[in-house]
């Protein structure tokens, strides 16, 4: 006849599986979901934020050849002269920070020619200001306001203010100058008898480009020649950054000496 089995024993066994069962699971759990800070160290970091990504662009990148020619004119005399600011340090200049005669002049600048129009100045009203001198009549003469204030807000950002009282000069000697006519919603071209020369001749060279995040920074060497007889020569090196806002446009950021 079978012995029973003691009751004690089947207690013990079950005790026993049970102590193995929480032993592999905490092994388990080590293994899995704990490391040590050295190991902690070695393991690969993620890249989570997009700001952190960074590739050089081709020069010939389209994007990259209409946001350079957003900084200044083709010209080998003054393709600068909307940076020279009375006051302003010319290390870095913060662009939404310039003073708004300043920010006008590099609208003009971004201004094409199939932006303007022709007006006869008979149809512009007589202007109080002795200083503004006449209204321009040997060409096109008038630009509309929604081209300004699209070029305006394109380098400024979406959320930036047109002030329409801000004469927009086209030259760094200030013969011409534009001026909002509220009565035909535009620009009109005034100017006045004056002028100078440049002193030297200047030559520009767009070097490399990169995209770092949601900005983009263009580098440049600037060299410019004395007109004289000395000829002497002096090159500088420069950073513009643009930042995409949410509409995926562009904004200018800074120009700032490399």
């Amino acid at each position: 006849m079978e012995r029973e089995k003691s009751p004690g024993k089947t207690v013990l066994i079950i005790i026993l599986l049970i102590g193995l069962l929480l032993s592999l699971t905490y092994i388990g759990y080590n293994k899995l979901y704990i490391t040590t800070p050295k190991e902690k160290e070695n393991l690969p970091k993620e890249n989570t934020s997009s700001e952190e990504k960074q590739e050089n662009l081709s020069l010939d990148n389209r994007l990259v050849q209409n946001l350079y020619n957003e900084v200044g004119m083709n010209s080998k005399y003054t393709p600068y002269w909307m940076y020279e600011i009375e006051g302003m340090s010319q290390a870095k200049i913060d662009i939404k920070n310039m003073p708004e005669v300043n920010k006008m002049e590099l609208v003009y600048v971004n201004i094409k020619e199939s932006d303007m129009d022709m007006i006869s100045c008979f149809q512009v009203p007589n202007q109080t200001d002795p200083n503004l001198g006449n209204c321009y009549s040997q060409g096109k003469n008038m630009i509309s306001k929604d081209v300004v204030e699209r070029i305006y807000k394109t380098l400024y950002g979406s959320q930036a203010n047109l002030d329409l009282n801000t004469i927009m000069f086209t030259d760094k000697y200030g013969v011409g100058r534009y001026k909002y006519v509220q009565s035909l919603d535009a620009y009109i071209l005034f100017a006045i008898e004056a002028g100078g020369s440049s002193a030297v001749e200047t030559t520009k060279e767009l070097t490399k480009a990169e995209k770092i995040g949601k900005q983009i920074k263009l580098y440049e060497t600037v060299t410019t020649t004395s007109m004289d007889d000395s000829k002497v020569t002096t090159a500088e090196n420069y950073i513009y950054t643009f930042e995409q806002e949410e509409d995926g446009i562009y904004t200018y950021i800074s120009r700032e000496k490399a």
